[in-house]
């Protein structure tokens, strides 16, 4: 046959042509599930940041009411304050609670207030003047203890007057006879919803329900940020205690329905989480690798182009370890022994191989890490439950650590000095674990460290060596530089437990019980949070 001079009848052309074609096949294959892959680990973040939002409001609800309780025991076991309660003396009650109500503000306490038998309001120690007024249609949860025959005390959310507030309202008795109630308050305001933007970030919003309509009462933001219809379908389902949650790029949204004092979903705390960052990122990791596939295509063609016979051999070798790579086995490398173009290739595939897992690395590493103390976060925690769970790692103990003071801190130094306690903390629990041992940020001041392989005793040394660095750090460190305290649980899972879950749960309640341990010890005179009357 006569050798044609048309440039797209040459074996060259058509060894190039279709060459490229597969090339360019493959890496779009290949960019594709790179970017699947990049939206999974974003969602698995977004999850993540879901589950810390709701569980920090539970968190700080759950701190409250036991500041709230504090404070109120003390008030209600002063007898000086009752007999002048008693007496309807309100000169004498002003001068025993003026002063301490000065420490409860410290502590964020906005609200201390008495109220007589009939629901007439007699004190508000927060508004001295304000006195007289009749709560009876205002106030459901002064009208309920005092019609109940046993006047128990009641916690709970409740709208007021002029704000909604989490309130604990606790029974006053003189020589044996009722003779009103006491009331502490946290106000749910802009100060509550600016620590729940530091602690899981984006804007937060506060609304009541009424009927068929919402109100906005506060917010980190000027305007909703996410505004939506409110539908009757969304009006039932906050009335049932469920949790919405939407996504419009790049925007994640969260109404988190928030029940009164009577079980009544009346409120809903909203979340809007402008998720540009990661996007961004995700973005450019996919406009990188197009223009690096782009190259890569370039440089292929034309290697393909300067091919010849002796060459097929080493590029049926190549395509082979491509089409593994094809598959999404980024763990194996592609190399060749070849100096020719063919070599030259599989280097440039090389090249972008260890860039796509670099960048996944990448990705994962902000799915995984807290940013603040590099510690791991909740998610990794789960993930590691899950394949310790699977594994031979018994036994595995938990170690349950909270940082005890860190809201006064925020409260009273701000929160950069809150940031600095988290990491000074976060370095001395660090500095004594082992290389297999994985420190995990599960909540604004709680972590879980997770001990493969260690027994109650291996693991009561770790805890002991934590309690050891504390000590040291509070003996050498400087004098504006405040004491860290950590209140520690330990639980150790065998061959013979259910899960690691439920070792989790056994360790926070025993952390708690070192907490309390705590709390009895500042009882005392040595406590942050106790007040005196």
């Amino acid at each position: 046959m006569q050798k044609s001079n048309l440039p797209y009848r040459t074996m060259k052309f058509k060894i190039s042509f279709i060459g490229t074609i597969i090339f360019l096949v493959i890496i779009g294959m290949l960019l594709f599930k790179s970017y699947v892959d990049q939206k999974e680990i974003i969602k698995m973040h977004e999850d993540a940041l879901d589950e810390i939002a709701v569980d920090t409001i539970s968190r700080r609800f759950k701190v409250s009411y036991e500041i709230l309780e504090m404070g109120l025991t003390q008030v209600i076991a002063n007898p000086s304050i009752s007999k002048a309660f008693a007496e309807r003396d309100r000169n004498a009650l002003a001068e025993l609670v003026l002063e301490p109500f000065e420490k409860m503000k410290e502590a964020g306490i906005s609200q201390f207030h008495f109220h007589l038998p009939d629901n007439t309001s007699f004190f508000r120690v927060h508004a001295p003047n304000k006195f007289g007024d009749d709560l009876t249609e205002l106030r459901n949860m002064v009208r309920t203890i005092n019609e109940d025959k046993d006047h128990n005390s009641i916690v709970g959310l409740e709208e007021g007057v002029h704000d909604v507030a989490l309130r604990y309202i606790a029974p006053v008795y003189y020589e044996g006879t009722y003779v009103g109630s006491v009331e502490l308050g946290f106000e749910l305001g802009q100060r509550i919803l600016n620590i729940f933007r530091n602690a899981n970030g984006g804007e937060w919003y506060l609304y009541s329900i009424y009927d068929d309509r919402q109100k906005l009462i506060h917010s980190t933001h000027v305007q909703d940020l996410y505004p939506m219809e409110f539908t009757e379908e969304i009006i039932q389902k906050l009335k049932n205690g469920e949790i919405i949650e939407e996504y419009e790029e790049p925007y994640l949204m969260q109404m988190i329905p928030v029940d009164d004092y009577s079980g009544k979903y009346d409120f809903y705390l909203k979340r809007v989480f402008d998720n540009s960052g990661l996007i961004g990122i995700q973005k450019d990791h996919t406009r990188n690798n197009l223009i690096f596939a782009l190259l890569v295509a370039m440089i292929g063609s034309f290697v393909l182009w300067i091919a010849t016979k002796y060459l097929l051999g080493p590029l049926y070798e190549l395509e082979k370890k491509i089409r593994k790579f094809e598959a999404g086995k980024l763990n194996e490398t592609i190399d060749m022994d070849c100096d020719s173009e063919i070599g030259y290739l599989a280097y440039t595939m090389e090249n972008m191989r260890k860039s796509i897992i670099q960048r996944e690395e990448k990705l994962k590493e902000l799915s995984f890490h807290d940013p603040l103390t590099g510690a791991h976060n909740r998610h990794y925690m789960k993930h590691l439950f899950k394949v310790f769970d699977l594994d031979n790692s018994h036994p595995i103990s938990v170690i349950i650590a909270d940082l005890d003071n860190l809201k006064k801190i925020n409260d009273i130094r701000g929160h950069a000095a809150g940031d600095e306690y988290l990491i000074s903390s976060t370095k001395i629990m660090k500095s004594v674990l082992r290389q297999t041992d994985n420190l995990c940020r599960v909540g604004g001041d709680e972590f879980a460290i997770i001990l493969p392989k260690t027994d109650e005793k291996n693991a009561r040394e770790i805890l002991h060596r934590i309690n050891e660095k504390v000590k040291v750090h509070n003996r050498d460190k400087s004098g504006l530089e405040p004491s860290i305290s950590i209140s520690l649980g330990l639980a150790t899972c065998t061959s013979h437990c259910d899960s690691l879950e439920n070792v989790f749960d056994l360790a926070d309640k025993r952390m708690y019980a070192d907490k309390n341990k705590r709390k009895g010890k500042s009882a005392s005179g040595e406590g942050v949070l106790a007040w005196e009357f």
